[in-house]
């Protein structure tokens, strides 16, 4: 079971990275655009890489996805009003944990590694992500 919380992890990861570089690159994409269009690359990777290809990829793909449902959920819950917002700011702050920074005033904290930290007096979870306003 760790195994395949790893490699959930890795892919949602992936995913965020790929998120947010699109939406560097194109200021004018939505997050739920950007989230769901690298969600989408990631899956194509996989099939065209013959990834997964046993019986238990079906388990893996149904696990994968609903993880992926479910924090799409919470992003999309605490970016959604910063659709139309124009992004600021975007940099590594510490080894592995990101800052983004909108015209609005929020911070989105993103730690990608594997310990919590504590920025400016907020734990950021490990693997997680934390909006300050």
């Amino acid at each position: 079971m760790e195994t395949l919380e790893k490699k959930m992890k890795e892919s949602m990861d992936s995913a965020v990275q790929m998120a947010e570089k699109m939406m560097e690159e194109n200021p004018s994409m939505s997050m739920d655009e950007a989230i769901a269009k690298a969600l989408t690359v990631l899956a194509d990777k996989k099939n065209k890489s013959g990834e997964d290809s046993t019986e238990a990829s079906g388990v893996y793909y149904e696990n994968w996805i609903a993880s992926a449902s479910e924090f799409y959920e919470r992003a999309d819950a605490a970016l959604k009003d910063l659709q139309a917002s124009r992004m600021t700011s975007h940099s590594e702050i510490m080894g592995g944990v990101f800052c983004t920074e909108y015209d609005t005033g929020a911070k989105i904290y993103v730690n990608y590694t594997e310990s919590d930290v504590t920025v400016s007096g907020i734990t950021v979870p490990a693997g997680d992500f934390i909006r300050i306003n």
